[in-house]
């Protein structure tokens, strides 16, 4: 019912059922009015304080008076239309089953136990516990021989779940719910167990969401995987497996239409790796206002209270599953979203209170969800560079004399574009019962636009030849156009100055579709009186360390337009460069949720109880004393 009702101080006559108060629905209010006077529902006292009477009859209905409950089964019987599938989903939330408890068994298979423990218990263990489990269990000469082969399959799989970082993993934990580089990470403890050889792994950032330390985990994992007789091709940034492999292939020098060369082949040498920085944040000597998350106590999270400064880069840092994304996204963010945006439809975080929230305009979280799915949007259109250009085509005398309003170079309106493929540049063939193929349109020929359109041309070039430069490239070819150029900068300062114009959004990985956000946001927003707080997961994903560099100082530029930036982050570089850092752990799981250590990287390093102080101290140049 929190989606539902997300903010229970507000009285029934203060509209606060979220549902009710889209267009199309704001009479079931009316329905209600009737209701209260008829059963005496109180209106004008906060919903927490309504008796469990008045809530059974808010709820469940009475009479003709059908509740929040009948509204929902009645919207049900309209599921069959896309906004009425839309909406109940948005509202609907998931709760273990009270018959099986979330294991998805009947009854019965509760009657067999093992050791006192049903295959929901066990499948309930995270992968820690289940491997202490078995590794450990007493079994007799007889069970030994039955089942005792067994067992080591189990205690074999369990050992490589935990060796390549996922040791908070529940066994019955479903893949859905998995990031990326925890599905990859299931795959490659499965190639271990299946002792294939003679075998070529090839893996695409194995080490996306490890904290440092257990990245080298991973690489004993990678090398045991080589032992056994097969080839590991590894696409990696992280300075430990680059330094780790026997053969490293650079390419380069830089990206897009500069890179595609071999510019270095054989052993890792030491230009391939982070070079080595001294830690020098010293505390600061002035203490800033700070947001304060109070209690939080969501998932393994115990109870922590975090003080985050504003004005500053805050690196939110520990182990894999310590709870960083559960104090960010859920106590932070979407409790923001819920209590003064009045967004619904959000896992809420458990939280005794929020704090400060005043100091700051707005909180954005910018996060790796794709942008989103339309093959017409790029980068071009999402930081609204192409409307200058396209303004630009139109004025020219080509423009003029054909007839081509700056209209006519939209993907979105009939006009200027193909109308075979609607502005797509590919039209999509039904396969029947396979999926669907994805082919050059015959008519444009994937340049997207009609001949009355492809005739405009600005210093020579087309607007099919515009969108296939990259961002680097249009920089140079508009050098003299300042309304451009505002909007590309920002681009080339989030490191994607490689990126094509017309490039396909729903193509970006999640590490350049979290860049185009801020993006789009530098090339928008001004500065503010109260600045605004940007939370960011992991935004070095898939980033060289120059490009981290760049990063960084994109950071700084938003810090110095008077707002505040907190990132989620394991790589050590980024987290060096924070002003502020707050440390979870010490372990994931139910092993972590705690605040490990707070302060400076300098302070962290010399922290003994901080796994990633361990690896800032030896990051530095100058030995920190721990």
């Amino acid at each position: 019912m929190e989606k539902v009702i997300p903010n229970r101080s507000l009285r029934l006559d203060e509209l606060p059922v979220a549902p009710w108060n889209s267009p199309g629905y704001e009479d079931c209010y009316e329905d209600l009015g009737r209701a209260a006077k008829k059963y005496n529902l109180r209106l004008d006292v906060p919903i927490s304080e309504l008796t469990p009477a008045e809530w059974d009859l808010l709820h469940n209905g009475r009479g003709k008076w059908y509740g929040i409950k009948g509204f929902f089964e009645w919207l049900e019987t309209k599921k069959y239309k896309i906004h009425v599938r839309v909406k109940l989903a948005k509202y609907r939330s998931y709760e273990p089953c009270p018959q099986c408890h979330g294991s998805r068994l009947k009854a019965a298979a509760d009657y067999v136990k093992f050791r006192d423990r049903t295959i929901g218990d066990l499948f309930s263990m995270d992968v820690k516990s289940a491997r202490h489990f078995w590794e450990y269990l007493p079994m007799s000469k007889q069970e030994e021989a039955i089942a005792g082969h067994l067992r080591r399959e189990i205690v074999n799989r369990l050992v490589y779940l935990d060796e390549v970082g996922l040791s908070y993993l529940t066994l019955g934990r479903q893949t859905r719910t998995l990031s990326g580089g925890e599905s990859q990470r299931i795959n490659l403890a499965a190639a271990l167990g299946s002792s294939l050889t003679e075998t070529m792994y090839v893996i695409d950032e194995p080490t996306v969401g490890l904290h440092a330390r257990d990245s080298e985990r991973l690489l004993a994992v990678l090398r045991r995987l080589k032992n056994a007789g097969n080839t590991v091709v590894v696409v990696e940034h992280d300075p430990t497996i680059i330094g780790g492999a026997d053969h490293t292939i650079e390419l380069g020098p830089g990206a897009g239409e500069f890179g595609g060369s071999v510019v270095y082949e054989g052993v890792p040498r030491a230009e391939c790796r982070v070079p080595e920085r001294p830690i020098e944040n010293a505390a600061p000597s002035t203490r800033h206002p700070a947001l304060v998350v109070r209690g939080a106590r969501q998932h393994n999270l115990k109870n922590v209270d975090v003080a985050i400064p504003l004005g500053q880069l805050v690196a939110i840092t520990g182990v894999s599953g310590s709870g960083k994304s559960t104090l960010i996204r859920d106590c932070l963010y979407n409790r923001y979203q819920r209590e003064y945006r009045g967004v619904s439809g959000l896992d809420i975080g458990k939280i005794t209170a929020l704090e400060g929230v005043d100091q700051v305009y707005d909180i954005q979280l910018v996060d790796q969800s794709p942008i989103g799915r339309s093959s017409r949007s790029n980068p071009a259109t999402y930081v609204k560079a192409w409307d200058e250009i396209r303004k630009l085509l139109s004025e020219t005398t080509a423009a003029k004399l054909n007839g081509v309003t700056a209209g006519m170079f939209s993907f979105n309106t009939a006009g200027g574009r193909c109308d075979t493929c609607e502005g797509a540049g590919t039209v999509s063939i039904d396969m029947q019962f396979l999926a669907d193929v994805e082919i050059v349109c015959d008519k444009c020929g994937g340049r997207r636009f009609n001949e009355q359109v492809m005739k405009v041309t600005y210093r020579n070039k087309n607007v099919n030849d515009i969108l296939n430069m990259t961002v680097d490239e249009a920089m140079r070819f508009f050098v003299d156009k300042r309304p451009i150029l505002k909007r590309l900068v920002s681009l080339r300062s989030v490191g994607l100055g490689y990126l094509r114009l017309g490039q396909s959004t729903d193509s970006l990985s999640g590490g350049e579709a979290q860049r185009l956000k801020l993006a789009s946001f530098l090339s928008e927003h001004s500065k503010t009186e109260a600045g605004r707080l940007f939370l960011f997961d992991e935004p070095t994903t898939g980033l060289h360390w120059s490009d981290v560099n760049q990063l960084i100082k994109t950071f700084r530029n938003l810090i110095e337009r008077g707002n505040s930036v907190v990132v989620i982050e394991h790589n050590i570089q980024l987290v060096e460069a924070a002003d502020y850092v707050i440390d979870l752990g010490p372990e994931g799981g139910d092993a972590g949720g705690e605040v490990v250590a707070v302060g400076t990287p300098e302070e962290i390093a010399a922290n003994p109880r901080s796994v990633t102080g361990k690896y800032l101290a030896a990051a530095a140049r100058v030995p920190v004393s721990r």
